[in-house]
């Protein structure tokens, strides 16, 4: 489905998006060894501004998650719980109706293989 592929396809860029962050991590915290012209002091500037924007940028995702979180559940409660509830009664009243009108017309075994197949009749 088109959600199914979205989803893969956000989790495959987030998972891009983590293992870049972790090797960007891991130079960063690498000493650097005999290397010369300076290169230790760039590399702590670049730790310095790298560990400045990651705290930046993880106080925004959280905030925009927990915008998703409350967001998601104001939906569910609005849109989908209505419905499940309706759902379910209905499901709970016409049931016995719709059993009462199984017992004419059909074998018993096709009932019990019906139900050793978890309700798919073949």
């Amino acid at each position: 489905t088109p959600l199914t592929r979205r989803y893969a396809a956000v989790r495959r860029a987030a998972e891009g998006m983590a293992a870049f962050c972790d090797s960007l991590e891991a130079y960063l915290s690498d000493s650097g060894g005999d290397e010369g012209g300076g290169a230790a002091s760039t590399r702590a500037q670049s730790r310095a501004a790298y560990e400045k924007s990651s705290k930046e940028l993880k106080g925004a995702v959280w905030g925009h998650m927990e915008a998703l979180d409350q967001e998601l559940g104001m939906q569910f409660e609005k849109v989908v719980r209505p419905q499940l509830l309706a759902g379910a009664q209905s499901a709970t009243t016409e049931c016995v109706a719709t059993a009462q009108g199984w017992r004419t017309g059909m074998h018993w075994m096709t009932y019990w293989a019906t139900t050793r197949r978890d309700g798919v009749f073949r």
